[in-house]
């Protein structure tokens, strides 16, 4: 059960750093006046995979 937890949390990363891609591509659209409302929303949905992906790796890890 060690690495599934550790696969999860990997892929906790992952979606992460994916996240804060998305709202920089987000903030730097800000700036040049577009409309950052996508990059805002699939940065938001990347988070909640995060941290989806993170509480099944701490349960895992401290449940089994």
């Amino acid at each position: 059960m060690r690495a599934v937890s550790a696969a999860f949390f990997i892929a906790a990363i992952v979606a992460f750093l994916i996240s804060l891609i998305y709202f920089e591509l987000g903030t730097r659209s800000m700036r040049k006046g577009k409309k950052p409302k996508s990059y805002d929303k699939k940065g938001f949905r990347f988070l909640a995979i995060a941290g989806i992906f993170a509480g099944i790796s701490f349960l895992i890890a401290f449940i089994l």
